[in-house]
């Protein structure tokens, strides 16, 4: 099932266990003091596929 996801992915790969608590941590700091109420999809753009 990983693989199935993995292939369906069009960045062509999932997550790294990394990458989750790293956009979490750049959202925490004063390099995004700007940034505000924004969705983050971590989902290798396949959300674009199925719109």
């Amino acid at each position: 099932m990983f693989r199935k996801l993995e292939n369906s992915q069009p960045i062509g790969r999932m997550a790294t266990a990394q990458e989750v608590p790293s956009l979490a941590l750049f959202i925490c700091s004063d390099e995004a003091a700007f940034l505000t109420g924004i969705d983050y999809p971590m989902d290798g753009g396949f959300m674009y596929l199925r719109g």
